[in-house]
């Protein structure tokens, strides 16, 4: 069985590398993006088993981004949880279509939970 596939999209190159480096030694496929556009078109390409993706970006925003993957029928099942530094990330993903939210800075004890807890979850 194929190890899931996680897709980084945050323009913080320093919580990319946190992400990348952690969720590779969990044994996760990663690839990543530092903006909206390249992470949306990344996301369409290789069809993640999980997003984690930045509420605030430049060129085109999280919430852009995953309007559109819920408004492509190819994309509009991937699972998202949206991060961010802002205390009402967990109610914007939520209202959003986000499974859920990590709010900066997080544990690596709450990502490891989420991540997992959101992997198992059906689509």
């Amino acid at each position: 069985m194929p190890r899931p596939r996680i897709l980084v999209v945050d323009d913080n190159r320093d919580a990319v590398d946190f992400f990348i480096l952690y969720l590779t030694k969990r044994g996760f496929r990663v690839a990543w993006a530092y903006d909206g556009l390249t992470g949306l078109a990344l996301a369409k390409v290789t069809k993640p088993d999980l997003i984690l993706l930045n509420w605030q970006m430049p060129h085109m925003d999280g919430l852009a981004v995953l309007k559109e993957l819920r408004g492509n029928p190819e994309t509009s099942g991937l699972k998202v949880i949206m991060t961010s530094g802002h205390v009402f990330v967990r109610e914007w993903a939520a209202e959003a279509g986000a499974q859920d939210a990590i709010l900066y800075p997080p544990t690596v004890q709450e990502i490891g939970e989420k991540v997992d807890r959101v992997l198992r979850q059906p689509l």
